[in-house]
């Protein structure tokens, strides 16, 4: 079943991958100078999708955290970046 389930997403499993290169050469950075990759739930719960991250970044790196703390987290880092530039 979880085999027929990524056969049916590979298209998206490939445009993830592709996704991460563009992102990787518009910021300048290479994979290595990512120290960590957090998981925010949704897709990323998808074992396939965390293999991606894996594979990409190495899988110490990858961290499954909390939906909720990982967006309100982000937010607090966005409004903190408002305030004070």
């Amino acid at each position: 079943m979880r085999s027929t389930f990524e056969s049916l997403i590979r298209q998206e499993v490939e445009r993830t991958d592709a996704a991460i290169d563009e992102l990787l050469a518009k910021s300048g950075l290479a994979a290595e100078d990512i120290s960590g990759v957090l998981r925010a739930g949704g897709s990323s719960e998808i074992p396939v999708f965390v293999d991606v991250l894996a594979r990409r970044f190495g899988p110490d790196r990858i961290r499954a955290i909390d939906a909720f703390t990982t967006i309100t987290g982000g937010l607090a880092l966005k409004g903190h970046e408002s305030d004070v530039g």
